[in-house]
């Protein structure tokens, strides 16, 4: 049985029992196709996301079309605009000027300057990805379906909640070839139900539909959710996480026990969070947390910042500051600061790390230590541009003598950053592409930046989640 997330294996799995009758029931293999597919083992490996940005971005760099632009962002939208057309089975045509027309009759307007700048740029980039034989994730999953469909030998069942991408509708085709498969769109059975008749009613009709509240009066009682659906008009976004606030807690008042939050906007999630917590109510998060918000990545920026800056005085004192610095000797951090602190104050001098250290060893001798860390540190560090992956082995050297790494060892957040960056360094062993210390700042940000961590220790009843991932789970309450 494929269902369309695991959410639906354990209702699935009693509403199977109590239809049988039986005692025991031997269940069904359950699973996601995106898991089956995994499972299918190919001889190409699969190149990781990672090393085909770091590739995009040499490219760019290499081309000069775009000197002020931020190339790393500018990398992650093309390769999301490759991986679209290859999940579409898209093939751009070998001319670049076929591509240029094919773009103007798909805006429909002429093909100016701008538009063949585009299709240059696209054409270009989508053919040197496209030359090597190593495959991209989207291409593996198409490449294993397509041997999947081969080995199937046994009847399907598909429950199906959303529409399907080309490889997924070729891969129940071909497996109709082979055995029996039975599709259960449960979109089409939810419009059965009369509680959502309405809802299914008018998500069919356009914006100058008239006829919405007479079809309304004419539905089955049931199909009314004037008692079921409430709204509330905040009037901005602290008041929205207060009005959320109260309504969570008067359900859990209630004897409510699963309670979901569908998280539109992380500003008031945030926010939520922080006063459902203030009353003593924990969260579960589903959604996460980006690792560039957490306390975790925020001594890694100050440390780079510092560097980057040359130790301005600042920079040096918020470096000091951090909960995770010096974990291996928390009351050297403690003294440091205040000590640093107090040192800027009296001597006058506000950058330089060697300038901090000579005027420590005359007038601070308790602050020589830390300063010749944070030296040490710094000097594990390239000089020169390097490759991506060196640098982030150097940053681990780095932070190890910061002593950040023994506090991210001690932390659930540090435990999983720590792994990413592990993960990231073996990713981009085959990549050389060299990269200044600025450049690869900003790319550890944006990695910083798009990647989540998630709290898998949390139990509650409160539970925040995505649109997505609501499909056909129930809950007492919803917000």
């Amino acid at each position: 049985m494929l269902l369309p997330n695991y959410h639906a294996a354990q209702p699935l799995a009693r509403a199977l029992s109590r239809v049988s009758g039986l005692p025991a029931l031997l269940l069904p293999q359950m699973t996601t196709l995106a898991d089956w597919a995994q499972s299918v083992p190919l001889e190409l490996p699969v190149l990781p996301d990672t090393q085909r940005i770091a590739t995009l971005y040499q490219a760019l760099r290499e081309r000069r079309w775009f000197p002020d632009a931020d190339l790393w962002s500018l990398s992650r939208e093309l390769l999301a605009l490759m991986d679209e057309l290859t999940r579409h089975h898209v093939t751009l045509p070998k001319d670049e000027a076929d591509f240029a027309a094919q773009l103007a009759e798909a805006y429909q307007t002429k093909s100016g300057e701008a538009m063949q700048f585009e299709a240059r740029v696209v054409h270009e980039l989508w053919y040197a990805m496209a030359a090597g034989d190593d495959l991209d994730a989207q291409r593996a999953y198409q490449q294993r379906l397509a041997r999947l469909a081969q080995q199937v030998a046994s009847p399907l069942y598909v429950l199906q909640t959303c529409d399907l991408i080309a490889p997924e509708a070729r891969f129940l085709q071909v497996c109709r070839e082979r055995v029996a498969v039975t599709l259960f769109d449960l979109r089409e059975k939810v419009k059965a139900e009369p509680e959502c008749e309405l809802l299914a009613f008018a998500l069919q009709q356009d914006m100058h539909s008239d006829n919405l509240l007479g079809t309304a009066g004419r539905l089955n009682a049931r199909a009314r959710l004037s008692a079921r659906l409430k709204l509330f008009a905040a009037h901005g976004l602290e008041q929205e996480a207060e009005a959320a606030d109260v309504q969570v807690r008067r359900w859990l008042l209630e004897g409510k026990s699963a309670i979901a939050v569908v998280v539109q906007d992380r500003l008031v999630a945030r926010r939520l969070r922080a006063l459902l917590e203030r009353a003593a109510v924990q969260v579960q998060d589903e959604t996460g947390w980006t690792f560039a918000t957490l306390s975790v990545s925020t001594v890694l920026m100050r440390w780079l910042e510092a560097v980057q800056g040359d130790f301005y005085y600042q920079d040096v004192l918020d470096l000091l500051k951090s909960p995770l610095l010096f974990a291996d000797a928390p009351a050297l951090r403690r003294q440091a600061a205040y000590q640093f602190e107090q040192m800027v104050r009296k001597h006058g001098v506000v950058a330089h790390l060697q300038d901090f250290i000579a005027v420590a060893e005359q007038h601070a001798p308790e602050l020589v230590l830390p300063l010749v860390r944070l030296r040490q540190a710094k000097l594990a560090l390239p000089g020169k541009s390097a490759p991506l992956a060196d640098w982030l082995a150097a940053l681990r050297d780095s932070l190890g003598i910061l002593g950040v790494i023994q506090g991210w060892r001690q932390d659930a957040a540090g435990q999983q950053l720590l792994q990413l960056l592990t993960l990231w360094q073996e990713e981009l062993q085959a990549d050389n592409t060299a990269c200044s210390f600025a450049e690869w700042r900003r790319w550890l940000s944006q990695q910083l930046d798009l990647n989540t961590y998630r709290d898998v220790a949390v139990e509650s009843p409160v539970l925040f989640t995505h649109l997505p991932a609501t499909r056909w789970r129930s809950f007492d309450a919803v917000l």
